[in-house]
């Protein structure tokens, strides 16, 4: 059972999480600038956040708490140039880290379950934030080069989908080692409060539900 002042604090957490809109705007204005790897890997990215968002809703919920879904605000479109993108996407990924950082009261409530929980996503975060700041210093290095911006582009998509490969095969692993078939054909994962195996990289429909819905079932 989530103590009052835990439960607050995730609720905190959701609502970060549920800003998965900010990389999505920053897709769509990458995709009316003509660059395609851009756009898929912003597009992804904010899938994954909404997915961030619903594990915390769902383990609130399963702890006997109350997830409260947050109104949103609209994102900003206007962006100078894809280095304002990646640097703002960085911004956002650093305030995400400084919330998570702040659910400190886990272990001051002596809530060792929630602290556990909370690791998944403090690794996520060490992953993100290391790759925007890659991709910034990349760009610092591509300059006003269009031609080093489109190479930038390209090896951005490829990166893309190399990682959807590597997720669909893992997730098949894990289903094939893990799971049966349910009544109707869902899939079961054995075992209660296992967390879903999502990672980067999940770009189709049928990765993402095995990725996040497999794992919860019942």
């Amino acid at each position: 059972m989530l103590s009052k002042k835990i439960e607050s604090a995730l609720n905190g957490q959701v609502a970060i999480e549920a800003s998965s809109n900010k990389p999505l705007a920053m897709a769509s204005w990458a995709e009316n600038q003509g660059l395609q790897g851009t756009a898929a890997f912003l597009y992804r990215h904010s899938d994954e956040e909404r997915l961030h968002m619903l594990k915390l809703i769902k383990f609130i919920n399963e702890r006997g708490g109350c997830a409260v879904v947050p109104a949103l605000k609209q994102p900003s479109t206007k962006y100078k140039g894809i280095t304002d993108v990646f640097q703002a996407l960085l911004d956002h990924e650093t305030i995400v880290t400084n919330e998570i950082d702040g659910v400190v009261i886990c272990l001051k409530e002596k809530d060792h379950t929630t602290h556990n929980f909370m690791q998944w996503y403090v690794g996520e975060q060490i992953e993100e934030e290391a790759l925007a700041r890659t991709l910034i210093d990349k760009l610092n290095l591509i300059g006003n080069d269009k031609g080093g911006l489109y190479l930038f582009d390209r090896d951005l998509e490829g990166m893309q989908r190399r990682r959807g490969r590597e997720c669909e095969r893992r997730q098949e692993a894990v289903i094939d080692q893990q799971s049966t078939r349910a009544p109707g054909g869902a899939f079961v994962i054995h075992g209660q409060g296992q967390s879903p195996p999502m990672r980067r990289g999940c770009s189709s429909p049928e990765s993402i539900r095995r990725c996040f819905s497999c794992a919860w079932l019942k």
